[in-house]
């Protein structure tokens, strides 16, 4: 991952937004959407080279390929709901945003069930 390129489209694309916002304020939300799909494209290799680091560290500790899976839709959906919700705050609308948040907040906890699950069958197994 080259985190400068990351870095040089990241304020381009805010000094292109801030023109655009004075000549076509209803652009200015294409702008900010065009550079975050450019950093998401820049960084998809880098994503997967540390999902594939992660698995292996899974894979060691011989952790259900069940849960694995789950561990990596909570960091999906996480990383998800942070870019919906940025994208929302700086199109200036936080209401829709807080609801992105709510909603990714409660998939995680939906998807933490059968950690949570599993975590208390160990501890029951391990209680005298």
């Amino acid at each position: 991952m080259n985190i400068l390129k990351i870095v040089l489209i990241g304020i381009i694309t805010c000094i292109a937004d801030i023109f655009i916002k004075k000549v076509k304020p209803e652009l200015s939300i294409l702008v900010i959407l065009s550079g975050c799909c450019l950093i998401l494209l820049s960084i998809t290799s880098s994503l997967s080279d540390a999902f594939t680091g992660v698995n292996g560290i899974f894979s060691l500790l011989k952790f259900d390929s069940n849960l694995v899976k789950c561990v990596f839709k909570i960091l999906g959906i996480g990383y998800l709901v942070e870019f919906g919700a940025s994208i929302c705050n700086d199109s200036g609308h936080s209401s829709i945003a807080e609801k992105i948040v709510l909603a990714g907040k409660i998939a995680i906890l939906i998807m933490c069930l059968p950690i949570i699950s599993n975590l208390i069958k160990i501890l029951i197994e391990i209680m005298p």
